[in-house]
């Protein structure tokens, strides 16, 4: 295990409810990044991380535990039918639910009935998003979903369900850059472009 500092001299400020890109090559320190924002990074070698607000975390890798749907987008929440209506359709997933004979309380997991990745990444999203945090740290969780429903949750949720919250994307597709308020782009170190006024896409 290499103890290098993959990202050196790094002193970055993100506002409140800013939409923020991270794009970068495979070992090019995102998942550092991200991860020293969570106060995960055991990696630190000095420096100080400030988070002001709740925090949650949609992984590329779905979390999926052996309990039904509703239980795995809830984690312990208290549930409230007209937001997790609601999350079920901004993440896509009304269609796949209504197919599946135990609706929302159909068993996923390990043990459970067998849902694809696309599927997976959707229900692993829902759960961040119903959890209502301040800051939304989204390491490329629908990169499995097919072009079309990607577009889709970017646009309906991403960019205006959580308009008011700030958003950190990791990401690989360069089709929506224009949307973002920032671009941390990670290489040998980080720069961040600064976009200029953009259309919105109107679904």
């Amino acid at each position: 295990v290499s103890n290098k500092i993959l990202i050196p001299d790094l002193n970055l400020k993100i506002n409140k409810g800013e939409l923020i890109a991270v794009l970068g090559e495979t070992g090019s320190g995102k998942t550092n990044l991200i991860t020293s924002i969570m106060g995960l990074n055991d990696k630190m070698s000095d420096g100080q991380i400030y988070v002001n607000g709740s925090l949650s975390y949609a992984s590329q890798i779905p979390f999926i535990i052996n309990d039904t749907i509703k239980n795995n987008i809830l984690f312990h929440k208290s549930y409230d039918d007209y937001k997790f209506k609601k999350v079920l359709e901004l993440c896509q997933l009304e269609k796949d639910i209504s197919l599946l004979v135990g609706k929302e309380d159909t068993e996923i997991g390990p043990n459970g009935t067998n849902i694809s990745g696309g599927q997976k990444a959707r229900i692993n999203l829902a759960r961040c998003v119903y959890s209502e945090s301040d800051i939304y740290i989204l390491d490329d969780p629908i990169s499995s979903v097919d072009s079309y429903v990607s577009n889709l949750i970017f646009h309906l949720l991403i960019v205006d369900y959580l308009k008011n919250k700030t958003r950190i994307f990791v990401t690989n597709d360069i089709r929506n850059l224009a949307y973002f308020d920032r671009i941390i782009f990670n290489k040998k170190s980080i720069v961040i472009f600064t976009n200029l006024t953009y259309p919105r896409l109107n679904l």
